[in-house]
């Protein structure tokens, strides 16, 4: 087993997920996935990686499709 881990609050996370992130249906997270405050992930979207504050995500794989509010 792959695992990546994210340090996060003084602790170490396979997956992190912040305030105000919503996730639509069908929607895979994976290992070593860090979701920051106010992302939106499009249903059906495999994600893996990193991204910023309130990132719009979409597709398979994930890719950032904006940023909100820019």
């Amino acid at each position: 087993t792959i695992e990546t881990k994210i340090k996060y609050n003084k602790k170490f996370y396979g997956i992190v997920i912040e305030d105000n992130v919503w996730i639509g249906s069908n929607a895979v997270i994976l290992s070593g996935c860090h979701l920051k405050k106010g992302s939106i992930v499009s249903s059906g979207s495999v994600v893996s990686s990193t991204y910023p504050e309130n990132a719009i995500i979409i597709g398979n794989p994930a890719r950032l499709l904006k940023i909100r509010g820019q």
